[in-house]
């Protein structure tokens, strides 16, 4: 009886020390996990992976730490940075709207890089006027700094006249490689004479358009079918099926050349326009 009664007391202060462990493990469990998820980790966790650009995680993390603290300036910035890295123009926009009051009133270095930040995405979502108007009303951005994103604008919205003219008139206020790239006339084909040179000899067009094997594959075809079509008509007459084929083939490969000649004019003309653009970004995004 006795040793019964030793053996159930045993096996019970078993029970206690592996409950208490439980609720130990348990406990130190729940501590480590708040440790790891409280504000100031998640704040080192969000900033290493905006500093690795690992944008589509550091938007999630950095949600996270302004939802905690809705006071943190850096995360914002970063947060709206994430979204335009991730070509998420509209959301970085939109969130840069609704803080913008608030972080430009903080200190003269945030002021400049948040008002560029907004005015960026401003032209990035081809909002063009709602960037003229808060450039013309910043009082606290230098001479420099102002010509500089005046020039962007004017390129942005393909005023290249202008952006010319305004380059040479500030060239000792502005960004050497802006000035060149403002002053640089953007090569361009006219479309009109693209289309006419086909007309006159197939494929010629879209030489002209810097599109040379194109010109000869075009040449190729209106001749081969040209001259089988002629060839049948020598031997059997106009009414054969082999020269009304040939023929009708000869005919479209002629007209489609004409009108393929007129749109690489213009294809041309928007891939030189948009290399210009991209020039520009690639300024605003390094000085931003």
């Amino acid at each position: 009886m006795r040793m019964s009664l030793l053996l159930n007391t045993k096996i019970l202060n078993n029970v206690i020390k592996f409950y208490v462990f439980l609720t130990f493990i348990f406990s130190f469990s729940i501590v480590v996990s708040q440790d790891i998820y409280n504000l100031e980790n998640s704040r080192k966790y969000a900033s290493h992976l905006y500093q690795n650009k690992e944008y589509n995680f550091a938007v999630i993390e950095l949600q996270r730490v302004i939802f905690l603290d809705s006071t943190d300036i850096d995360s914002k910035i970063k947060l709206i940075k994430s979204f335009r890295h991730l070509q998420n123009y509209e959301a970085a926009l939109q969130y840069c709207k609704k803080w913008y009051p608030e972080i430009v009133l903080k200190d003269e270095y945030i002021k400049n890089e948040i008002f560029k930040e907004y005015y960026f995405l401003l032209i990035l979502n081809s909002s063009f006027a709602e960037a003229q108007m808060i450039l013309d009303s910043a009082r606290f951005i230098n001479l420099e700094d102002k010509n500089n994103l005046q020039i962007c604008l004017l390129i942005y919205e393909k005023k290249y006249a202008e952006s010319q003219k305004f380059a040479s008139q500030n060239k000792d206020s502005l960004n050497e490689n802006l000035y060149l790239i403002a002053m640089s006339k953007p090569k361009r084909k006219i479309p009109f004479l693209a289309a006419s040179l086909s007309t006159l000899v197939p494929g010629s067009g879209k030489i002209y358009a810097q599109r040379g094997r194109d010109g000869l594959f075009s040449l190729f075809l209106v001749s081969i079918n040209s001259w089988s079509s002629y060839r049948a008509y020598q031997k059997k007459g106009i009414e054969n099926l082999y020269t009304l084929f040939f023929g009708g083939m000869a005919v479209t490969f002629y007209a489609a050349n004409i009108y393929g000649s007129y749109k690489q004019a213009i294809n041309y003309n928007q891939k030189h326009v948009t290399e210009k653009e991209k020039q520009v970004y690639i300024f605003l995004y390094d000085n931003i």
